[in-house]
């Protein structure tokens, strides 16, 4: 979910320490660039912030407002120039791509530059190739470019979300979270399963997902991510679901316990709450306590509703068909 992502992103410092492959100067010199960009927009968007809260205390909103407005066009066609020339970087890194489905030519994944600009930065660097009409998307990147974001996203992943991003890539890539933060931008990739899917000649790893892309609670599974390691790139495809299966009982009945401990919670959160203290006030420990209690079922009925539905999935009889699918997906990588 996009506060979920926020709070990575959020805290992700200036990439200035990033872990590089000293035997690959392309590697070495994308990163080099990508890390002189970031700390350049990020000191600037932190001396607009400051300018334009002089002026708000000085002058009033409408002028900090202008102000912000008057900067917006140098800064807009700065950073085009500086993903024009990481793109072109990319491109030269990753070489041609040729996956059925997509056009050939893609585009730099970042769209921001400057820490805590939120949706944009951070996400993994490669090439982002999106089809026109069958909802079909591509993220090409390198062994060592993904090598090096979770070593860059470790720490703070874990600080912030307590989980831990797995380091090596094929493990990544069988975890649902890794792409909630590596690719998508401002929703999370819910996981209902991994998909049983055959390597091709020349493959180092292969893997899909049944996963929901969404904003808001897990329901059903909407799409299918598979990803290919070969020759030293690994290829990301996120494809809709030609069928979407329907929810379960079984499952929504679970669904719904949780959803009636979640409201007895904040039933007694509303009833400690004081009328006369400031919105604005720091929750005291009695409601921290509640607002943990309710975060903790929110993510434990999540983990049962999918746990039940991934089980329930495959006892269909058209589960065969996401499953071929999923091959197919994967397919479309063209064999070594």
């Amino acid at each position: 979910m996009p506060t979920r992502r926020a709070a990575v992103m959020s805290c992700l410092a200036v990439l200035a320490t990033s872990t590089i492959a000293r035997s690959d100067g392309s590697t070495e010199s994308y990163l080099a660039a990508r890390n002189r960009y970031v700390a350049e927009e990020t000191a600037k968007a932190k001396a607009v912030d400051q300018k334009a809260e002089e002026i708000r205390k000085a002058k009033g909103d409408a002028a900090s407002d202008q102000y912000r407005a008057d900067t917006d066009k140098a800064d807009s066609s700065r950073l085009k120039k500086e993903l024009g020339d990481l793109q072109d970087r990319l491109v030269q890194l990753i070489g041609p791509v040729s996956v059925k489905g997509v056009p050939a030519k893609g585009e730099i994944t970042l769209t921001e530059l400057a820490a805590d600009e939120g949706v944009g930065f951070g996400v993994l660097d490669g090439l982002a190739f999106r089809s026109d009409g069958n909802g079909l998307e591509l993220v090409v990147t390198t062994d060592a470019l993904l090598k090096n974001w979770l070593g860059e996203t470790k720490d703070r992943i874990k600080s912030q979300l307590e989980f831990d991003m797995p380091q090596d890539v094929a493990q990544a890539l069988r975890f649902a979270p890794f792409y909630t933060y590596a690719v998508e931008e401002d929703a999370a990739v819910e996981d209902f399963g991994e998909l049983a899917v055959v390597p091709a000649k020349g493959d180092d790893a292969v893997a899909a997902l049944l996963v929901e892309i969404t904003q808001d609670r897990a329901a059903t599974p909407s799409h299918i991510i598979g990803a290919v390691v070969r020759g030293g790139k690994i290829f990301i495809l996120t494809q809709p679901l030609a069928s979407p299966p329907k929810p379960f009982p079984r499952c929504d009945a679970i669904q719904a316990d949780f959803e009636q401990r979640r409201k007895k919670v904040t039933d007694q959160e509303a009833a400690a709450t004081d009328p006369s203290r400031p919105a604005s006030a720091p929750p005291t420990a009695a409601e921290a306590k509640l607002l943990d209690e309710e975060r903790k079922i929110d993510a434990d009925g999540d983990a049962a509703y999918r746990k039940c539905f991934a089980q329930e999935v495959r006892k269909q009889s058209d589960f065969p068909a996401i499953t071929r699918q999923a091959q197919a997906l994967v397919d479309l990588v063209p064999g070594g």
